[in-house]
């Protein structure tokens, strides 16, 4: 005790000494000169912004020039509505919210890629602020867009242009002709390859799926019964028709995109010819053989 009483007393003694010997000129108040510090402004993404990954962390994942390596483009910004606002973290994958943020963000990529994303070596996410931000009081969505290496698995790869009207017209991430290697009960390392040129498959168009559980065996029905119309009409015979060397495959996204409402399967086109690949476009061949 006698020491915690020496403290105060010297601390005091300090105080009183520092209001005696105030220089002339100095009125011996040391805040009243202070400029207020600006409030904290939250940082917040723009529609058309590059990022070099895609966290939500808006401090340490500053927007970086298109024009220099990027792995998302931001092709639209939303806010939860006011209900979801006042939920004390924000939408998980497969929520209503997250549901219709990802509505949104379906209709603002076409519009901002030039075509439906799904038509392109693409994928669209929903991203939300990290828990910081959300505790923060920011409320906006993302709608991120990105290039991906292979439709096989998804993986990010970077980009130097930016993906704004990208899929408008045929370019280097538009699907037409790609080509895979069959593993068997499955088919792996996706890439897009000239039409010109030997290759696996073709790209036909998207079929939309019903909300079913994201499992392989739902997936098998799901594209060999949804798949087989649109290679049918893309060759120029009906459902009921058969092709001896073209027969179909398909691809689809990530579980979390399927839980927001992706139900979009990738169909294709597939070589049954002798050598299991094509040369040339098979749109509009009919039930001639196709090239091989």
């Amino acid at each position: 005790m006698r020491r915690i009483v020496a403290i105060v007393a010297i601390s005091s003694a300090l105080a009183l000494a520092g209001c005696a010997a105030t220089p002339a000129g100095v009125d011996g108040n040391l805040v009243n000169d202070w400029k207020a510090l600006p409030a904290p402004t939250a940082v917040l993404p723009v529609e058309g912004d590059c990022y070099s990954s895609p966290a939500a962390d808006m401090l340490e994942n500053a927007p970086v020039a298109c024009t220099t390596d990027h792995e998302v483009e931001v092709v639209h910004v939303g806010t939860f509505d006011s209900a979801d606002a006042a939920k004390p973290n924000a939408p998980a994958a497969g929520t209503t919210a997250m549901k219709g943020a990802y509505g949104v963000c379906l209709g603002a990529a076409k519009k901002y890629l030039g075509a439906d994303f799904h038509d392109g070596l693409m994928e669209l996410n929903v991203v939300t602020p990290d828990a910081n931000g959300w505790a923060g009081g920011q409320r906006w969505f993302r709608c991120d867009v990105n290039q991906v290496e292979a439709l096989s698995d998804l993986e990010l790869t970077g980009s130097t242009v930016s993906f704004k009207g990208i899929l408008a017209k045929a370019g280097p991430l538009k699907l037409a002709c790609v080509s895979w290697v069959d593993k068997g009960s499955y088919i792996d390392d996706w890439t897009l390859t000239a039409c010109s040129k030997s290759h696996t498959g073709e790209y036909v168009g998207t079929y939309t799926a019903p909300n079913v559980a994201y499992t392989v065996k739902k997936f098998n029905a799901l594209g060999d019964n949804g798949c087989w119309p649109l290679v049918a009409r893309y060759l120029g015979i009906s459902a009921s028709s058969g092709s001896n060397t073209v027969g179909w495959a398909y691809s689809y996204t990530d579980e979390d995109a399927w839980a927001n409402g992706d139900h979009y399967i990738r169909c294709y086109a597939a070589a049954f010819t002798h050598d299991k690949k094509f040369v040339g476009s098979v749109k509009g061949i009919g039930t001639r053989t196709a090239k091989g």
